[in-house]
């Protein structure tokens, strides 16, 4: 079962990509347990279409359905709306809209001397990275979201050593550098 479960992994990741770009998670973070009919409507879904995808998302935990019908978050599913102080929706997208598909290569990659992300990018990722702007404002918020959860109580008992220069290298929005500095 485990090797099934592995997988078909990405059909999850794309289920949680639709579940984010619809607005399906923010529905029901804000709204509590909904019915897949007012879900569809609020999110301009199909509603058959909708059940099918948001029943996939019951057994890994990311989403509840009751007696009743209706169909909730967990506590992880939560983090898929937009509006979640820990929200992670912008990782979501940037796995799904970035990295899903050049991972496609990744045979060919560990075969050739070729980074599946250049093959399919067609350029190295830093550089390809730097000719879409979009997409890099993407990658840096999502980094920025996954940093937030483990700075959180990092510097509490540290104290800057003597000096006059401190550098955030790499931090993505220069959150972490604020926290340290605070």
């Amino acid at each position: 079962m485990l090797i099934v479960q592995l997988s078909t992994g990405f059909q999850i990741s794309q289920a949680l990509s639709v579940v984010v770009d619809t607005g399906v998670a923010t529905c029901l973070e804000q709204e509590g347990p909904t019915t897949v009919g007012d879900l569809a409507e609020r999110t301009g879904t199909r509603p058959d279409r909708l059940a099918r995808l948001l029943r996939t998302l019951v057994p890994v935990g990311v989403l509840t359905l009751d007696e009743a019908g209706r169909f909730g978050v967990t506590e992880a599913g939560a983090l898929l709306s937009e509006t979640h102080p820990a929200s992670q929706a912008r990782l979501v997208r940037m796995w799904t809209q970035i990295n899903y598909l050049p991972f496609s290569g990744l045979g060919h990659s560990v075969r050739t001397d070729t980074p599946c992300g250049e093959r399919y990018l067609g350029a190295p990722f830093w550089e390809w990275l730097h000719r879409h702007p979009d997409r890099a404002q993407l990658f840096s918020q999502a980094m920025a979201d996954i940093t937030r959860g483990l700075r959180a109580g990092m510097f509490e008992e540290y104290r800057l050593p003597p000096g006059r220069v401190v550098a955030d290298l790499g931090g993505a929005d220069g959150s972490l550098l604020v926290e340290l500095l605070t």
